[in-house]
């Protein structure tokens, strides 16, 4: 999916976690850049790596434990995407699962952020659509 997107012109960017400001960062990312290991084990670019403002964004993959037609996600518990999302504000966000991580109904908080479109390895849900 990446290789695709710089075929078609496409910055790539991946995130990393300020742990400072437990928040999400944004960084620019061509193969064989450096990773290193987050908190969480989870391979990110380095601090050093050129850094992308969230407006520049025009597609974010958000993951997902589960997901229901709403949009609405669980996540993994830290709320990153859900703090992230709103300060993207020009991008589609779509969370990618498996079919069997589609549930019937999502528990919501408030500080809860639904994504624009689910896809699936069965089918693809436009979610903004069903919001009308």
């Amino acid at each position: 999916m990446l290789e695709r997107a710089r075929e078609l012109g496409k910055t790539v960017v991946v995130p990393r976690v300020d742990d400072a400001r437990r928040q999400l960062v944004m960084h620019a990312y061509e193969a064989g850049d450096a990773l290193a290991p987050s908190a969480f084990g989870v391979l990110e670019p380095l601090e050093t790596a050129l850094r992308v403002e969230p407006s520049a964004i025009d597609l974010v993959l958000v993951p997902a434990l589960a997901v229901d037609e709403r949009g609405h996600r669980i996540g993994y518990g830290q709320g990153f995407y859900d703090r992230f999302l709103p300060t993207a504000t020009g991008a589609t966000s779509v969370c990618v699962a498996f079919d069997f991580q589609l549930v019937a109904e999502v528990p919501v908080l408030p500080s809860d952020r639904d994504v624009d479109l689910v896809v699936t390895d069965k089918r693809v849900i436009t979610v903004a659509a069903r919001k009308r």
